[in-house]
């Protein structure tokens, strides 16, 4: 018997096989009273003999098994076949179309801290009353409700509106800083059907936020708590304020005071260096257990300097809680990382004048130079020049890499690696530069 079991897929077939030949070859096409056979309920069979021993319950539109149906085929007495023997006894073989289930659900956004809104897709259009009964956030009921501009039409039963996709939240708010599981238990009814479903689910998991407070300032991924001394971050990677939920940045921008202040000597009336940073509507992303949540402080700081950082009470996060008390920290930049920017990896020079190629150097001691050389003398390999830097702190600046001292001649070519003291690469820094009399064109391409 095809098809068999439990949860089969919706087909425009059912095929009930015979072992032996149960009528000759000629007219396959049989009415309802001509067959041995009965499907209950009946989606509207058109029989036909596929073979001689396959007997099909064709299906065409707008005919067709409903989902969540138990079907019942059953086989009456006497059925004889071709070769003169008979079915001993009336067959009976039921099968049980596709039940309900929950697809798949994600966290849309969030109400409060403990308000998640999950939006559900289900194989088959639901109640809103099917799903707060087999739904739960744990031992939380799940209210379900209309997406918002649903693009499907609803169907509309006695029970009220069917929908494939609802948003759930929890009956009441969920406890701080706790892993809910989104379940559904046995029982959830469609609208195509009368069978629910038996298999119970885990969908997803939800955890809720902790309450609202500023952990310290991070830097380089380490987060200090409020009122320890931060370590020294380097000044042009950034500070960060680290929250344990998503604060206004709107808000921060007018509580929070910076000494000295990182805008002093600008000028711009228009310059708003938190332009780029916005506040979600909604905060729309799940929250995972311990989770911090940084706020990267759009100022340059100055190197080996001591800030203050101070923010007014009242600041509020994106799901409507607020911190009461004022906040207070203090830091202090470290130096600037040591940095080599080398931008002309091909460079030609004129031979006959005053011009170099420029290297951008901070915090450096010295740059190492292994190369070949190729000058009217020949090919010369395996050479080392050592340049050193200037000191000077905490400041980027363009120094010479003296290319014409390392050919030795007044026209020619090198090619070579950097490397620097301290090291700001694990490998060389590869270039090629030639210095010539000649005027140079090049078209570079491929096929």
């Amino acid at each position: 018997m095809t098809p068999a079991g439990d949860d089969v897929a919706t087909a425009d077939q059912v095929v009930i096989h015979f072992d032996r030949a149960m009528v000759p070859l000629g007219r396959m096409q049989r009415t309802a009273d001509e067959v041995p056979a009965q499907l209950l309920p009946d989606p509207g069979c058109q029989w036909r003999w596929l073979d001689v021993q396959a007997l099909a319950c064709q299906l065409s539109s707008p005919h067709q098994l409903q989902m969540a149906t138990r079907y019942t085929v059953r086989i009456a007495t006497p059925v004889q076949a071709l070769d003169g023997t008979a079915l001993a006894r009336p067959m009976e073989h039921q099968f049980v179309t596709e039940r309900p289930r929950l697809a798949y659900a994600y966290v849309l956004h969030w109400l409060g801290s403990g308000e998640p809104v999950v939006r559900a897709r289900f194989t088959q259009p639901v109640t809103a009353a099917a799903v707060s009964a087999a739904l739960r956030f744990d031992d939380v009921p799940a209210l379900a409700e209309p997406q918002e501009a649903d693009p499907e039409t609803p169907f509309y039963s006695p029970e009220g509106e069917a929908r494939h996709t609802w948003w759930l939240r929890p009956a009441r708010t969920l406890e701080l800083d706790r892993a809910y599981t989104l379940k559904v238990r046995p029982g959830l009814r469609g609208e195509f059907g009368t069978q629910a479903s038996v298999q119970p689910q885990k969908v997803v998991e939800v955890h809720t936020f902790p309450a609202l407070r500023l952990l310290g300032l991070s830097c380089q991924q380490s987060a200090t708590e409020v009122g320890a001394v931060v370590p020294e971050c380097p000044p042009l990677e950034g500070v960060n304020l680290v929250f344990t939920a998503p604060v206004s940045v709107a808000e921060l921008k007018g509580l929070l005071r910076i000494t000295p202040d990182p805008k002093r000597g600008q000028t711009d009336p228009d310059y708003d260096p938190w332009a780029g940073q916005v506040d979600d509507r909604r905060h729309s992303r799940p929250h995972q257990k311990g989770q911090v949540y940084p706020v990267r402080l759009p100022f340059q700081l100055e190197a080996e300097t001591d800030y203050r950082i101070e923010i007014a009470a009242g600041l509020g996060d994106q799901l409507g809680r607020r911190i009461a008390e004022a906040l207070s920290l203090r830091f202090r930049t470290g130096a600037r990382s040591p940095r080599l920017v080398f931008e002309h990896d091909h460079a030609v020079i004129e031979s006959g004048l005053d011009s170099e190629v420029p290297a951008v150097v901070t915090n450096l001691q010295r740059i190492d130079a292994r190369f070949d050389r190729l000058t009217a003398s020949g090919l010369q390999t395996n050479q080392t020049r050592t340049l050193a830097v200037t000191p000077t702190r905490n400041l980027a600046f363009a120094m010479p890499l003296d290319v014409r001292g390392m050919l030795g001649a007044a026209s020619g070519a090198v090619r070579g690696g950097l490397l620097t003291e301290p090291r700001t690469d694990q490998q060389p820094r590869e270039f090629f530069a030639a210095v010539t009399p000649w005027q140079v064109h090049a078209k570079l391409g491929h096929s």
